[in-house]
């Protein structure tokens, strides 16, 4: 073999390798995000969902889903009801961390 196809075959050898490691370590995050997320119960629906929508029925597809401890609390500065309406989702927070608006 020549000097050229030795180095072209050490290259796609390389190559090769380098890709075989890649795909193990993607596979690999996956595989611990997956376990991480284990237990973990999905939302029903998206922020956008939410808009406009009821309390109480925002807070029965929660339970619905499998959600506990759901808590409700009043808008105490709810004066004339221009931006959020009487009853109206304001925002909801999910374990103290994802907000939706």
């Amino acid at each position: 073999m020549d000097k050229r196809r030795k180095i072209l075959i050490l290259g796609i050898s390389l190559f090769v390798i380098f890709i075989i490691l890649t795909v193990g370590v993607i596979t690999d995050n996956i595989a611990d995000k997956n376990d991480e997320n284990a237990g973990l119960i999905s939302i029903p629906f998206s922020s956008l969902d939410l808009e406009k929508e009821n309390y109480a029925k925002v807070v029965k597809q929660l339970e619905d889903a499998g959600f506990v401890n759901v808590v409700t609390l009043k808008i105490e500065d709810l004066s004339l009801g221009i931006v959020t309406k009487d009853g109206e989702v304001e925002s909801l927070t999910i374990d103290s961390g994802i907000s939706y608006y």
